[in-house]
């Protein structure tokens, strides 16, 4: 008798445990959800039009805590003031309207999907 007492007691704490952590991912992934719409409201007002001045433009690789990480891409991408862009334009517009991302972080390199267009590419020349 105590022992199936115990029992339910523990089987509806790992219930109710279950629908806590249930709510908590949901609103965790609205939150998220929230944020990278206001990033991208952000950058589509105050950075992407200067970007594409110099035909280039900005995607978001990832955004976690409170860290964006970007990819600079056209004739951007390779330009030897990337870097200086960020840092200048990119971050202190991203933190002056969204004071929460803490940090803006240029990623280099080459993109998945640029790798995934390169190997159509030979794979379809057969090189």
């Amino acid at each position: 008798m105590i022992f199936n007492s115990i029992l339910s007691f523990v089987m509806f704490g790992t219930f109710i445990a279950y629908i806590l952590l249930e709510t908590i991912c949901k609103d965790v992934k609205h939150t998220m959800a929230t944020m990278m719409e206001q990033i991208e409201t952000v950058l589509d007002k105050h950075v992407r039009p200067s970007l594409a001045s110099h035909q280039g433009d900005v995607v978001i690789v990832d955004y976690t805590d409170d860290v964006l990480r970007i990819r600079l891409t056209g004739k951007c991408s390779g330009c030897p003031s990337a870097q200086l862009t960020t840092e200048e334009l990119i971050a202190a517009t991203v933190k002056e309207h969204l004071p929460q991302v803490k940090d803006v972080i240029l990623v280099s390199g080459v993109s998945d999907e640029l790798i995934a267009q390169a190997k159509a590419l030979l794979h379809n020349h057969h090189l």
